[in-house]
């Protein structure tokens, strides 16, 4: 009877180290659970931030590419008018000398 006793003692005891356990098991699924939907949570923002990123380097590579344009759009202009300016000054200067050869005769 005292062995049966023991027996059914250290079988509580045994159950009650089960359960415990299985609440420690439980509170650790809670945690690595909470753990994980957090982590999904931040890829799902480091991913939306890197989308964003993406898109604001786009746009600025786009307006990099129109501002070059517009630069050389504006230097295509300034050699342009600086070819008409030599070329009107150029027609002045002959004007000059022929005014000037028409002077002398």
């Amino acid at each position: 009877a005292a062995e049966r006793q023991r027996l059914d003692r250290t079988a509580a005891q045994r159950s009650a180290e089960v359960e415990e356990l299985r609440e420690a098991l439980a509170a650790s699924r809670q945690e690595l659970e909470t753990r994980c939907a957090e982590f999904q949570q931040m890829q799902t923002g480091s991913d939306d931030r890197e989308r964003v990123c993406r898109s604001e380097i786009a746009s600025l590579e786009r307006k990099l590419v129109e501002r070059d344009a517009l630069v050389v759009s504006e230097r295509e202009g300034h050699e342009r008018l600086s070819a008409q300016r030599g070329a009107e000054a150029e027609e002045v200067r002959e004007a000059l000398v022929q005014s000037h050869r028409d002077s002398e005769n």
